[in-house]
Formats: C-alpha cells, sequence, structure tokens
C-alpha cells in the first residue's frame, strides 16, 4: 500500500523520500492520516487511527509529518518534517496496539525513519482486515471524510453481517532442478544441442481458518515460458502448453488437515531461457466454493541456482494477494478494470 501512495515499499522508505514527498502539499484521504508531532507522542490517538483502518480498507499514517498549512485557500500537509526524539521500537508498539486491539491485528506494519541523527519519524501501513470488526481500548473506530470517529451502533452491526470466507493460503516449494545438455528439435531438420531444464515444484494450498472449511478447492498455474504439466511418477510426457488447471481431490479442506497440494514439472530449453536474462515468471491462482480467489507469484533467476539451496533462484515473491488487493495496491478502479477489460468504448 505505501508503494502506491509515498512511491516505496515500507521497508525501503528513508529520509529522503519523505522530505521530497512533502514538498507538494498532501490532503489526507479515508486512506491517509497525516499526525504531526507537537509535545509528547500521542500513542492512542495513533493506534485509534490504525484500528479505523482495520475496520475499512486499510490505509498509511506518516507520524511527524508537518504541520498543516493553507495554501491556495485549501488546507494541505506541506514542508518540514515534525519527528521526534524519541525512538520506538517496532516489537513493543505493535505489542502495545495488540494488547488493546481485539480481535488482534495481524496485518500492521510499523517502520521508523531516522531522518536525522537521533530524530524519527514514524510510517505505519495498515492491510484491510478480514477479522473486522476491531475495537481498540473497548472502542470501534472507523474512517468518515478523512477523520477517524467513534463507530456508531448501525456501522458495527454492517460490519458483523458482513460475509466471511475462509482463509486460503498457498506456498511454493521447489523440490528439484534437473539439468540435461541434449538435441534440441528447430523444426528446421537440424537438432543442435542446448541445455534443457526441468524443474519440479510444488504449490501447496491451506485452509488457515479455524472455524471454516472450504470445498471445491480449485488451482491455475501459469508459466511465462516453457511448459508446464502435472507431474508424473511414471513416463513424464511434456505437452507444450504454458498454463494448467487443477481441482482438489479433497472434498472438504479442514482447518490444520494436510494440505491440497499439486506437484508440477515446468520444462524449457537454455534458448528460451536466455532471451529472458535467465529469468522465468510462475503464477499460481487459487480458491474455493466459499473464498475469494488469492495469487501468488515468483520470480524465478536461474543464474542463481545453487544445488545445495534450489530457493536461492526464487527473487521475487509476492503471496496470497486477493484479485481485490492487487487492483487496490496497484490503484486500479472499477470503473478502470471494466474500461480495460472490455476498451475504449466502454460506458458505465
Amino acid at each position: 500500500m505505501t508503494e502506491n501512495i509515498l512511491g516505496r515499499k515500507i521497508e525501503d522508505i528513508d529520509a529522503a523520500d519523505l522530505v521530497e514527498y512533502f514538498t507538494t502539499g498532501r490532503k489526507e484521504s479515508d486512506l491517509l492520516e497525516f499526525k504531526s508531532i507537537v509535545g509528547p507522542l500521542d500513542k492512542q490517538k495513533v493506534m485509534r487511527t490504525i484500528c479505523a483502518f482495520l475496520n475499512s480498507s486499510g490505509g498509511v499514517i506518516v507520524w511527524g509529518a508537518p504541520v498543516e498549512v493553507t495554501e491556495n485557500k485549501e488546507k494541505v500537509v506541506k514542508g518540514a518534517l515534525t519527528p521526534t526524539t524519541e525512538h520506538l521500537k517496532k516489537d513493543s508498539f505493535i505489542t502495545s496496539l495488540s494488547d488493546k486491539t481485539v480481535p488482534v491485528p495481524a496485518n500492521v506494519r510499523f517502520q521508523p525513519v531516522e531522518v536525522e541523527p537521533g530524530k524519527f519519524v514514524y510510517v505505519i501501513e495498515v492491510l484491510a482486515s478480514n477479522t473486522k470488526p476491531h475495537q481498540y481500548d473497548h472502542r470501534y473506530w472507523m474512517r468518515l471524510d478523512g477523520q477517524t470517529r467513534e463507530a456508531p451502533h448501525h456501522y458495527i452491526e454492517a460490519l458483523f453481517r458482513q460475509v466471511k470466507y475462509p482463509n486460503l493460503e498457498g506456498y511454493l516449494r521447489i523440490h528439484d532442478i534437473q539439468i540435461e545438455y541434449k538435441p534440441f528439435n528447430d523444426f528446421r531438420g537440424r537438432e543442435p544441442l542446448d541445455t534443457y531444464y526441468q524443474l519440479k515444484v510444488e504449490f501447496m494450498i491451506f485452509n488457515l481458518s479455524p472455524f471454516q472449511n472450504e470445498e471445491g478447492v480449485s488451482l491455475f498455474a501459469f508459466s511465462n515460458l516453457g511448459n508446464i504439466n502435472e507431474y508424473r511418477n511414471d513416463f513424464q510426457e511434456i505437452v507444450r502448453q504454458r498454463e494448467v488447471n487443477f481441482t482438489a481431490s479433497k472434498d472438504v479442506l479442514h482447518y490444520g488437515a494436510a494440505s491440497v497440494s499439486k506437484v508440477l514439472i515446468v520444462a524449457f530449453w537454455g534458448k528460451e531461457i536466455s532471451a529472458t536474462n535467465n529469468i522465468i515468471k510462475l503464477v499460481f491462482a487459487f480458491g474455493g466454493k466459499f473464498s475469494p480467489q488469492k495469487v501468488s507469484s515468483y520470480t524465478l533467476d536461474l543464474s542463481k541456482y545453487d544445488e545445495d539451496d534450489f530457493f536461492k533462484i526464487v527473487v521475487e515473491k509476492t503471496q496470497n494477494k486477493t484479485n481485490f488487493d492487487l487492483r487496490t495496491e496497484a490503484g486500479i478502479t472499477n470503473e478502470e478494470y471494466l474500461r480495460r477489460a472490455i476498451g475504449p468504448d466502454y460506458i458505465k
């Protein structure tokens, strides 16, 4: 979320990023809160805002932002940061938040940024919660018109009535990487020698919802090059295909039970991987009867191959993101999504 708002991942944000960001007047929104620091830190106020973000669509807090000013008759946040000399540790802050927040929040990230020697600004990223509504210090909070307010009874009732669904998560394992040197059929009557790669991978899907079972789990797997097939113990015939679909053999996936998994073979030639600078991308989309589809994607760099640790080839991963998460993080509205899907003639 900070990537779309502040332009960088939260763990990569530094003093220069924050200074540059506030050279332009900024406004608060339902997803963005600026808190300047004047005097002692007001942790309770910040934690109420975190609770409000948990009860809505998530958001970002910059704690130590500039003081609000008037520019062109509008109130904006711009200028010098307002850092504090009080150095808060990530773990202690999250522990304090968890002690007073029910249910315990799972998707809050806290990043101290030292903007001057011994002076800190704090960036807090809050992802939308699947276990809302949350209360902080025995009260519920909400976001309304860019402000944090105590939530009225009807708002809380609406949150309780929201549809709950099983939380499926999927992860990749790399079992083996086989590399051979053999003839390549170039379909021109020649068979030059080339390197042939076969990756034996497994994608495992777990149900992490304690009180909800899932049914009809399905998996879609895609490779941007080569061919992807289900692994077989007997003769492995490689079918030329970049994608494959599966439906789980289990009727019901219980919490704590063995995962639903699929072992796959991803095969490609050296000439293919050299054209992408040794990079291959694998995408797995999965879901069930009651849960939304999620996506896990992996970027593999074959130049980092290590026979003692196959997972070193994974140089980038994005795991367990719903389609809504991906579109929200990319800043794509429903209207923009439909326009891209239907074309420029789309009229709402």
